[in-house]
C-alpha cells in the first residue's frame, strides 16, 4: 500500500493518496455551497421569510452532504477522520437537547420549532451539530476556502443592509422594501452578527488575497452598523473581539509590537467613546423598526422560576414563550406591553436554560469553557504556531461565545455559531487527520454500514416531514391573507392534511369559519341557511376546542376558544360560562394579562344588555330577565374590578366598569371610573360627552356643561354634545345659547335637513318651551 506522511508538531499520521472520491468532494461542495448561501438566504412566500426558509435549507444541505460523506466512506472502503476536539461538548448539547424535547410540554414546537423563533428547536440543533461534524471532516485547507466564503458572505449582508438603512432597495418585492429588512435577522440581530464578525474579517480577510477587498467593504460596513445602532451590547461584542484578537496576538508573535494592532485599539477606543457620549444618529435612529425584548432581570427572574419549577430539562425547546406567560406576564401587568407576547429572552443562556433545564445550561457553560481550555493548550503547547488568519478564527469563535450571554440567538447566529466552533477547529487541528481502514474492520465495517443506512433514513425522513410542513405553512400564509373566506377554509383544511401537529392553524381554521358564521347570519332567510349555521356553529367551535387539546399550556389557544364562545352569544344557549372558563384558564397560564378578565366583563355586559332590550320587548317575562341582566351585570361587574386589579391603566376595562355602573344604577361609581380615564384622554371628546351625561345624572349639572362645552371644543362638529347642550339650556331658559347650538348642528352638512332640531328650533324661535327640569335625558340623542 502506497502511503505518504503528513506530520504535525507531534506525531507522523499517515494519508493515502488518491482515496477521495466524487461523493467525498461532493460532500464538501455542498457544505461550501451551504454554507455560504445560508446568512443570504430567504423567500419571501412562508410565514416567516427569514427563519422558516432558513431551517428547510439548512436541513436540506446538511443533510444531503451527510448523505454524500456516508457514500464517500462506504464507497472508498475508508473513514477519513479529523480530532474534533469540540466534539464530546457538542455531542452532549445535542443530547440535552434531545431529552429536553422528549420532556417537552409542547413536543412538536420543541422539534420544528415556532414561527417567530425557530433557533433552538431540536431539528436545527442537530443540523448545525451535523453540519459542524462535516465542516471539520471534509475540509483539508484548514478552513480557508471556507473562510473566504463566509467573509464574501458577511460582506454582502452588510452591504446589502445599509443600501436598504438608505432606502436604495435592490429586490424590489414588498418585504424587502423596508428599512428595516435585512437576509440576517433584527436590525439588532444583524448588529450582533457585525460586531461578533468584525475580528474574524480584519484579521482573516485582511490576508486572504482572493477576498482582501471584499473584506475591507465587510470591514467597514460592519463598523458602519455599529456606529448607527449604537448600543452598549453591540459594541461590548465588539470591544471583547477585539480585546480577545490583541491578546492572541500578542501571544502569536515574536516581539509583539503595539503597531500592528492600531486598527483594533481604535475599535476598541471608539466603542467606549460612542457607548459614553451616547450619541444617536437620529436620521437613521427615526427611521429605525423598534425591538422590544425583556429586561436582564426579567429574564433571570423567568429561568430562575423555571429551575424551581421543572429544573432538569424546563420547559422543552421553544417554549420561552409558555415559561414567560406563566412567570414573566405580570411585570408587564401595568406597562404598554402587557399584551405582548415574547419567545426569547434577553439572552441566548437564559433561553437555554428555561427551554433545556439545568441540563442544556451546564451543556452550553461546558462547551465554551472546552473551547477556552483547548485554545489555551494550543497556545501553551504551540508558542507562535498559529497562522494570522486563524487567529481571527478564535477571536470569532471567543467572541460569539460571548454574545451567547448578552443576546438571543436566532438561526443565523446560532448557525454563525456553530460554523465558528467548526473553522476554529480545523485551525487548531486541520493539520492532523487520520485513515481508518473499515474494510479490514469487521466492526467499522458493520457500524458504517449501520451508519450509512441510519444516516439515510435520517435524512430522508428528515427532508420529508420538512417539505412536507413547509409546505404546509406556505398554505397557512396564504389562506391567512385570503380575501374570499370559503377559500380560505380549503386551503387551511389542506395545511391541516399535511401537518396536523400546529396548534396555529386551527386557531386560524376557527377563526376563518366563525368570519363565515357571522356573514351567513346577515344574509336573508333562506331553507339552507339554518343548516349552514348549525354546521359552521359546531365547526368553529371544534377546531377552535382541538387547538385547546393540542397544545393545553398554551393561553393563545384557551383565549380563541373564549374568543369563539363569546361570539355564539347571540345564537347559543349557555356558551357565556364556557367562553368564561376558556377565558379564566388562559389568565391562569398567563396570570399578568388583564385583557382576559376583560373579555369575560366585556361578555356579560353584552349579555346583560341584550337581555334588558329583551325584557323591554317582553313586559310579562320582564322580572325575571330583568333579574337575570342583573345577575349578568354583577358578574361583568366582578371580571372588569380583577382586570383593573391586575391592570391599574387598561383603559377600556376603566370605562366599561364605568359603563356596568352605570347599568346598576350606581352613578357615582361610574363616574368615578370616566374621571380616572379624563386625565390621559383629554383629547377625547367622545369621554367628555359620556361623563357630561353621568354628570347631568348625578345632578352635577354644572358639571355636565363644562365636559360637554370640552366636547364640542375637541370637536366643534358634535352634534349630539351640542343637542344637549342646547336642552340643558332650555331647561336652564338660556334659550339664545340652546338656538346657538342648533343652528350650529345644522349648519354640518349630515344635519342640516335633520328634522328634529328643525322642530326644535322652530319651537324655540317661537318661545315654546318643552323641555322641564329633569327632563333632558329622556331625548334621544341625533
Amino acid at each position: 500500500m502506497n502511503l505518504n506522511f503528513w506530520r504535525d508538531d507531534h506525531q507522523e499520521v499517515p494519508v493515502s493518496e488518491g482515496r477521495e472520491n466524487i461523493y467525498q468532494k461532493l460532500a464538501r461542495l455542498v457544505v461550501l455551497i451551504g454554507a455560504g448561501l445560508f446568512l443570504l438566504f430567504f423567500l419571501p412566500w412562508s410565514s416567516s421569510p427569514l427563519e422558516v426558509n432558513k431551517q428547510l435549507f439548512l436541513i436540506l444541505f446538511s443533510g444531503l452532504a451527510l448523505v454524500f460523506w456516508l457514500m464517500g466512506i462506504v464507497t472508498s472502503g475508508y473513514l477519513k477522520w479529523r480530532p474534533f476536539g469540540f466534539l464530546k461538548p457538542m455531542a452532549i448539547i445535542a443530547a440535552a437537547a434531545i431529552l429536553a424535547t422528549v420532556f417537552s410540554v409542547s413536543r412538536f414546537k420543541s422539534l420544528f420549532g415556532l414561527t417567530n423563533s425557530l433557533s433552538d428547536s431540536l431539528s436545527v440543533i442537530l443540523a448545525l451539530s451535523v453540519m459542524a461534524l462535516l465542516v471539520v471532516n471534509v475540509f483539508d485547507d484548514r478552513g480557508k476556502k471556507l473562510q473566504s466564503v463566509i467573509l464574501v458572505a458577511l460582506g454582502i449582508s452588510f452591504i446589502y443592509s445599509i443600501l436598504q438603512i438608505f432606502g436604495i432597495y435592490i429586490l424590489r418585492f414588498p418585504l424587502a422594501k423596508n428599512i428595516g429588512f435585512n437576509t440576517i435577522g433584527s436590525i439588532n440581530t444583524l448588529g450582533v452578527l457585525a460586531a461578533a464578525s468584525l475580528s474574524f474579517i480584519y484579521k482573516s480577510g485582511f490576508n486572504l488575497p482572493l477576498v482582501k477587498y471584499i473584506s475591507y467593504a465587510a470591514f467597514i460596513s460592519a463598523l458602519f452598523i455599529l456606529v448607527i445602532l449604537n448600543w452598549w451590547i453591540l459594541w461590548t461584542i465588539a470591544i471583547i473581539g477585539m480585546f480577545v484578537l490583541v491578546a492572541l496576538e500578542s501571544l502569536n508573535s515574536k516581539g509583539f509590537k503595539i503597531s500592528k494592532s492600531v486598527i483594533p485599539l481604535t475599535v476598541i477606543v471608539l466603542g467606549f467613546f460612542l457607548i459614553t457620549i451616547n450619541f444617536r444618529f437620529t436620521y437613521f435612529s427615526s427611521k429605525m423598526p423598534l425591538e422590544v425584548a425583556p429586561s436582564f432581570g426579567l429574564s433571570s427572574k423567568v429561568a430562575q422560576s423555571v429551575i424551581k419549577d421543572r429544573p432538569v430539562f424546563g420547559y422543552g425547546l421553544e417554549n420561552f414563550s409558555l415559561a414567560f406567560d406563566r412567570y414573566g406576564s405580570q411585570a408587564l401587568a401595568n406597562t404598554n406591553f402587557s399584551s405582548i407576547r415574547f419567545y426569547d429572552s434577553t439572552s441566548e443562556f437564559f433561553n437555554s436554560i428555561v427551554q433545556g433545564g439545568i441540563v442544556l445550561g451546564l451543556a452550553f457553560l461546558l462547551l465554551f469553557a472546552w473551547i477556552i481550555w483547548e485554545i489555551f493548550k494550543f497556545y501553551k503547547r504551540n508558542p507562535m504556531s498559529v497562522e494570522g488568519d486563524h487567529v481571527g478564527v478564535m477571536a470569532m469563535v471567543l467572541t460569539m461565545a460571548a454574545a451567547f450571554f448578552l443576546y438571543p440567538f436566532n438561526i443565523s447566529l446560532l448557525f454563525f455559531l456553530y460554523l465558528s466552533i467548526a473553522m476554529a477547529s480545523l485551525s487548531l487541528w486541520g493539520r492532523v487527520r487520520s485513515y481508518l481502514s473499515i474494510e479490514k474492520s469487521p466492526i467499522l465495517s458493520l457500524a458504517s454500514s449501520l451508519s450509512f443506512i441510519g444516516g439515510l433514513v435520517l435524512v430522508l425522513v428528515a427532508f420529508y416531514f420538512s417539505l412536507l410542513f413547509y409546505s404546509a405553512d406556505i398554505k397557512y400564509v396564504k389562506a391567512a391573507v385570503e380575501p374570499d373566506k370559503q377559500k380560505s377554509v380549503v386551503i387551511l383544511t389542506e395545511a391541516i392534511k399535511w401537518n396536523g401537529n400546529d396548534d396555529k392553524y386551527y386557531r386560524l381554521l376557527s377563526q376563518k369559519i366563525l368570519a363565515l358564521l357571522s356573514e351567513e347570519m346577515s344574509k336573508p332567510n333562506d331553507p339552507q341557511k339554518t343548516n349552514l349555521i348549525q354546521n359552521y356553529t359546531s365547526s368553529t367551535i371544534r377546531f377552535a376546542q382541538k387547538a385547546s387539546q393540542m397544545d393545553p399550556r398554551e393561553s393563545l389557544n384557551w383565549a380563541n376558544l373564549g374568543n369563539t364562545y363569546k361570539s355564539l352569544l347571540m345564537i347559543t344557549d349557555n356558551v357565556d360560562k364556557l367562553a368564561e372558563d376558556a377565558y379564566l384558564k388562559a389568565a391562569e397560564l398567563r396570570p399578568g394579562d388583564a385583557n382576559f378578565y376583560y373579555q369575560i366583563g366585556s361578555m356579560y355586559l353584552a349579555k346583560g344588555d341584550l337581555l334588558i332590550q329583551m325584557a323591554r320587548a317582553n313586559p310579562k317575562a320582564a322580572p325575571q330577565l330583568g333579574a337575570m341582566a342583573g345577575e349578568a351585570y354583577k358578574k361583568s361587574e366582578d371580571a372588569l374590578k380583577k382586570a383593573v386589579d391586575t391592570s391599574n391603566n387598561f383603559g377600556m376595562a376603566i370605562y366599561n366598569l364605568g359603563t356596568v355602573y352605570e347599568r346598576e344604577g350606581m352613578l357615582g361609581e361610574a363616574i368615578k371610573q370616566l374621571e380616572k380615564l379624563a386625565p390621559a384622554n383629554a383629547n377625547q371628546p367622545g369621554l367628555m360627552f359620556e361623563l357630561g351625561l353621568l354628570y347631568y345624572r348625578a345632578g352635577r349639572k354644572d358639571d355636565a356643561i363644562s365636559q360637554l362645552q370640552k366636547a364640542i371644543i375637541l370637536a366643534p362638529d358634535y352634534a349630539n354634545a351640542r343637542w344637549y347642550l342646547a336642552l340643558i339650556y332650555e331647561e336652564r331658559n338660556d334659550i339664545s345659547s340652546a338656538i346657538a347650538h342648533l343652528e350650529k348642528i345644522l349648519s354640518i352638512d349630515v344635519n342640516k335637513d335633520n328634522p328634529i332640531v328643525l322642530q326644535k328650533l322652530q319651537e324655540m324661535k317661537s318661545g315654546k318651551r318643552s323641555i322641564p327640569p329633569g327632563k333632558v335625558l329622556d331625548q334621544k340623542p341625533l
